[in-house]
């Protein structure tokens, strides 16, 4: 799925080479694009979530010379609070992308799932920096946060 993400991007060489230097941010990338569905539109405009998260990170990651996974990460989190903009939901359960399964094992659960892009923001709306770090959490290996601000000091 990453993959397929990567290539719509045009992007595939830029992050294969910062994946080999930097292999925790692969599984990120990963952990990612599954959390989030490599096909969830953003309401306003052609590009998947996915894709707009992962373009700031790769090349946050690739044209920095002085820490290339602090930039990654904050690229990867400059965006997700696109994720509030979308409703997924199944009857009267609605996706929650902090405390719930990643979309894709959500959706396998429940082929009736909705997507709503027209519902407007998940209400109440969190803040944007809580949310950010409840995604990081989910996705970073623990080495990582203390790129993500509030997260400083989590590392086991």
């Amino acid at each position: 799925m990453l993959d397929r993400v990567l290539r719509r991007l045009r992007m595939k060489p830029l992050a294969l080479d910062l994946f080999e230097k930097h292999p925790n941010l692969a599984v990120a990338s990963r952990r990612f694009v599954w959390l989030v569905s490599p096909t969830l539109l953003y309401p306003y405009g052609k590009r998947t979530i996915a894709e707009h998260c992962l373009a700031e990170a790769i090349l946050g990651g690739t044209q920095s010379s002085d820490n290339p996974v602090r930039a990654y990460v904050e690229g990867l989190l400059a965006k997700v609070t696109m994720l509030l903009e979308v409703r997924v939901t199944s009857g009267p359960q609605t996706w929650n992308p902090v405390t719930d399964q990643p979309l894709m094992t959500w959706l396998q659960d429940r082929p009736d799932a909705i997507v709503d892009n027209e519902a407007g923001p998940i209400q109440p709306l969190p803040v944007p920096r809580a949310f950010a770090a409840s995604i990081a959490l989910r996705v970073l290996d623990p080495l990582d946060y203390q790129f993500v601000p509030g997260l400083a000091g989590e590392a086991t």
